[in-house]
């Protein structure tokens, strides 16, 4: 069995947006729980990066995590400043996120996609500071979920668009390291697409037994809408 070290302001985030979202939803599962706190600690970061302006910062992380430490100081304003985002990050759960228990269409083009984009996007040179400025404008935008899934998907979209015209990997890798704004361009086009969207963005694929303990309950739906 492997352990992972947890910073104590990892576990104190994530202890408290666990107790806040079995707060707001009385009936939620342990599985829930789980899968929806690990998305939404890293949103939070993410969040906190556009908020102090540390996103493209080379040592982000350790500002982040000296912000959280200087908050958890005040115990009960963290609680209440991070009640309030997630009460906007589950807005945006709701409106955005799937959850289904057998592929479907999308997930099969979600697979070309990723195959095809597989070394482009490996082998982008600009990855981190794209993903950077593509989350940044998801936040400002109102896009509190998903961040980095929604920033990632975007980009091999893109990534894809261009590979299907182009046709050579090779050549379009040339083409992106000589002209990246027309990448960042692209993608930001896409951030203000997807904002207007008012629909599911994200579908999220469980094994429904790991809902055993709700099976007696048909009625029960996993989001709240």
């Amino acid at each position: 069995m492997e352990w992972k070290l947890l910073r104590v302001e990892d576990y104190v985030l994530r202890k408290t947006i666990e107790k806040l979202l079995e707060e707001k939803l009385r009936d939620i599962s342990k599985a829930e729980k789980s899968i929806m706190t690990s998305i939404a600690v890293e949103d939070y970061k993410n969040y906190l990066k556009v908020e102090l302006d540390l996103l493209g910062v080379e040592d982000a992380d350790y500002y982040i995590y000296q912000e959280l430490k200087s908050r958890l100081e005040r115990p009960e304003f963290f609680k209440k400043e991070l009640e309030e985002w997630l009460e906007a990050w589950l807005l945006k759960w709701r409106q955005r996120v799937k959850v289904v228990f057998k592929d479907e269409q999308e997930f099969k083009m979600k697979k070309k996609i990723d195959a095809e984009t597989l070394d482009l996007w490996a082998n982008l040179e600009i990855r981190k500071e794209l993903q950077d400025l593509v989350i940044g404008s998801l936040i400002r935008s109102g896009e509190y979920c998903l961040t980095n899934t929604i920033a990632e998907s975007i980009i091999r979209g893109e990534l894809f668009k261009y590979y299907k015209y182009v046709g050579d990997k090779r050549k379009l890798s040339e083409l992106i390291e000589k002209n990246p704004v027309m990448l960042l361009r692209d993608v930001l086009r896409m951030v203000k697409i997807v904002s207007k969207n008012k629909g599911y963005l994200i579908s999220i694929k469980l094994d429904d037994k790991i809902f055993s303990e709700h099976k007696k309950d048909k009625r029960r739906k996993f989001f709240l809408r």
